[in-house]
């Protein structure tokens, strides 16, 4: 049975698509990182502490009463466990994410591989109408078009049978205003616009114009 590189290396600890394994992952690789920071500080101890801070090379750095405060017993341990906190669950529902966004071939049991094609708001809706009709053949005539920012086709594909999805990918650019000092700023929004599923023959005609893309 052909089983996808990925799903040896990282999911072979379940049948299918196992997120415990990655999430668990995941949260060891947050919390030690905050574990010797933390360890690091008590095994310093104040004293010593302070000596070092006192160094001229770092009074560019200490010179801000911030510092001293987060680096105060008590203010130090309560934002340790605040961004322990944080890690923990920033990194869990990365990986989460990424177990249940990866797309799978459940007859051999393989993670399908992918090519992508950014194309331009006409031909983004040009897609999203033929997927809709079911129209293969319009949607690899519109693979030949240019390439634009505001939408991104991708095609997934089983390595085994060859079987896959299409799917169009719809982008605006939206803006977040700053918090405090940090000036406003653009960033790209993204959503699932249309997801079609494709035959073995249909990943074949389109799977050439995605890698050229």
């Amino acid at each position: 049975m052909c089983t996808g590189l990925v799903h040896q290396a990282v999911w072979s600890v379940g049948e299918n698509r196992n997120i415990a394994a990655p999430v668990l992952l995941a949260i060891i690789a947050s919390t030690v990182p905050v574990f010797a920071l933390v360890a690091c500080y008590f095994y310093i101890g104040s004293a010593r502490l302070d000596k070092l801070l006192m160094d001229r090379q770092l009074s560019p750095f200490v010179d801000s009463p911030f510092v001293w405060l987060w680096l105060s017993g008590p203010f130090f341990v309560v934002s340790s466990l605040l961004g322990l906190l944080i890690a923990v669950f920033a990194a869990a529902s990365v990986a989460a994410y990424g177990v249940v966004a990866a797309k799978f071939c459940e007859s051999c049991q393989s993670f399908m591989g992918s090519g992508s094609k950014t194309v331009t708001l006409g031909y983004l809706r040009a897609f999203v109408r033929a997927l809709r009709k079911g129209r293969i053949d319009a949607a690899e005539s519109l693979l030949q078009g240019p390439s634009g920012w505001e939408g991104e086709v991708r095609l997934y594909s089983c390595p085994c049978c060859s079987r896959g999805y299409l799917e169009v990918i719809a982008k605006r650019k939206v803006r977040l205003e700053g918090v405090g000092y940090t000036p406003p700023r653009e960033a790209i929004d993204s959503w699932l616009a249309v997801s079609r599923e494709l035959n073995a023959s249909e990943v074949e005609r389109l799977r050439p114009l995605l890698e050229r893309g």
